[in-house]
């Protein structure tokens, strides 16, 4: 098994849900199905600690869509973190400058969730330009990119969309969650 970054999209959670209450209204125990919820908020968290722990503020996300090829930023995990971070929650830490690259329905979706503080890019260079921190999100780039990420000092956090290169795996600027 190899395990992900916490699911999203508007169908999971709400079918979740839906189970258990059915195991709930025939008394049956889900310990499993239970901690799932929590297990995915666990996720987010870690995430967004692993980003308050950089050194930097300029953060870039490849991919805001709960999953790769869609425009569908609904209940997206990825966007739970965006938001958290732009909300101030913690003062001491400074203003995150927040830049995002995905297809252009994301992108556009997104621009209208989240509003104009956020900058939305266009390519890879443009993301690297103006990111010291890249989150991996389900938004597809090639080993040789992640390697001219390194190369120019990037911090690289890998939420496991990408099946990358055992000598990116080793690289002290190359982090996953899980």
């Amino acid at each position: 098994m190899r395990p992900g970054f916490a699911y999203g999209g508007s169908c999971l959670a709400k079918e979740l849900k839906a189970l258990l209450a059915l195991a709930k209204a025939e008394s049956v125990k889900t310990p499993l199905l239970d901690a799932i919820s929590e297990s995915n908020n666990e996720l987010i968290k870690r995430l967004e600690l692993l980003i308050y722990g950089q050194k930097s503020n300029n953060i870039g996300f490849c991919g805001v869509s709960f999953k790769p090829n869609t425009d569908d930023i609904r209940n997206s995990p990825i966007v739970v973190v965006i938001k958290n971070l732009i909300s101030g929650k913690r003062s001491y830490q400074g203003e995150f400058n927040i830049a995002i690259l995905d297809n252009q329905g994301a992108s556009k979706n997104f621009s209208r969730e989240a509003g104009p503080e956020i900058d939305v890019v266009t390519n890879m260079d443009e993301l690297m330009e103006v990111s010291d921190v890249i989150v991996l999100g389900p938004y597809k780039i090639s080993d040789d990119l992640v390697v001219r990420m390194l190369g120019k000092n990037k911090v690289i956090i890998d939420l496991k969309w990408h099946s990358m290169d055992e000598n990116i795996k080793t690289h002290p600027n190359y982090h996953t969650l899980v």
